[in-house]
């Protein structure tokens, strides 16, 4: 069963905020980022980011269809990674002790790696980048910055946990 959004079982994020003896299964407790410091760490971003950027400089399979137009099925995969990427990017980051939220540092990062590998799909012979791939890699790394924050990834990011 999910937890409530924003809140996780006090069992998994339990740090000694109630009283010895007192019984903390089932109870629910706010979260804050530094509740779920650095929790996949960076060998989960680094991962991803190469994922990202063997799926960017491969050459495509796949022949570009004029029926597509602007927004063929590739933007659900740039939206899919990018999200990935920052959800994973924002835990790793919430470690770090920075002014800059976690989600947001996320977003621009992540943003920021969709344009590097969008100028390196022009030397890719078959490739080529588009704006509305960018465009769907920002708006992913916004729906994975914000799954992250409202903490709807912690059942999946409890599994990389328990990988390390």
């Amino acid at each position: 069963m999910a937890p409530a959004s924003g809140l996780v079982a006090a069992e998994r994020t339990h740090r000694g905020t109630f009283p010895p003896g007192v019984p903390t299964r089932g109870r629910m407790q706010p979260t804050s980022d530094s509740d779920r410091r650095g929790a996949t760490g960076w060998p989960a971003v680094a991962l991803v980011a190469v994922i990202l950027l063997v799926a960017s400089v491969l050459p495509s399979p796949l022949r570009r269809r004029p029926e597509f137009g602007r927004v063929g099925p590739d933007k659900l995969l740039h939206v899919v990674g990018y999200a990935g990427f920052a959800a994973v990017l924002a835990d790793a980051l919430a470690g770090e002790r920075r002014g800059t939220p976690p989600a947001v540092g996320a977003v621009v990062v992540a943003a920021g790696y969709g344009l590097l590998t969008g100028r390196l799909q022009d030397r890719v012979p078959g490739r080529a980048a588009e704006r509305a791939d960018h465009v769907a890699g920002f708006l992913g790394a916004v729906f994975g910055a914000l799954a992250w924050r409202s903490g709807r990834l912690d059942g999946c990011l409890d599994r990389l946990r328990r990988r390390k």
